[in-house]
């Protein structure tokens, strides 16, 4: 949701932090795990209002290439270098799709959820999200026609490095509450 590693880090820290600090809120209506996604896009979302609003400020950066945009190295050296251009041309294709259809591709492709689990953390109907799935997938299979069979959850991977990362700053921030 974000294009950005570092920025990823942050905000799956900051959610799993305001999850914990709102726990008593969770009402149980829905899953924990939709519950927590919803305040993960939230944050997202205004990560990204922020982001942008940074980059209309200074507009030569809005195309830079940072190091944060390089991706973290697989242990096979065979496959990361069969990998990373790849990544490359999938990570800029699912980007360029429209907010509405990528939020849908990345929480039932990448992050598993259900297409009930999706509409409620989105706030869409399942009818919705069903054709925003159909159409992103179809609008993705069209820009990476040779690579259709590609599974998306490999380019995405949170690796065990990135999670103790996460983890630890999760409780390091919990602890000082």
């Amino acid at each position: 949701m974000l294009r950005n590693a570092n920025d990823t880090e942050d905000v799956m820290q900051q959610a799993y932090v305001s999850a914990y600090r709102h726990l008593h809120q969770f009402e149980g209506r829905s899953a924990f795990a939709t519950w927590l996604t919803k305040i993960a896009l939230r944050e997202a979302a205004a990560r990204n209002k922020k982001t942008n609003a940074f980059l209309h400020l200074v507009p030569e950066l809005a195309g830079e290439t940072t190091m944060n945009d390089v991706p973290e190295p697989s242990p096979d050296p065979e496959a990361r270098a069969v990998a990373a251009d790849l990544m490359q041309h999938v990570e800029a294709e699912v980007a360029a799709l429209p907010e509405t259809y990528r939020s849908v591709l990345l929480l039932r492709e990448v992050e598993g959820l259900s297409t009930e689990e999706t509409a409620a953390c989105l706030e869409i109907s399942t009818d919705v999200v069903k054709t925003r799935l159909h159409r992103a997938r179809a609008m993705l299979r069209d820009a990476l026609y040779r690579r259709a069979g590609l599974g998306l959850q490999t380019i995405f991977s949170f690796g065990a490095q990135r999670c103790d990362r996460v983890v630890a700053r999760v409780m390091d921030e919990i602890r000082l509450v």
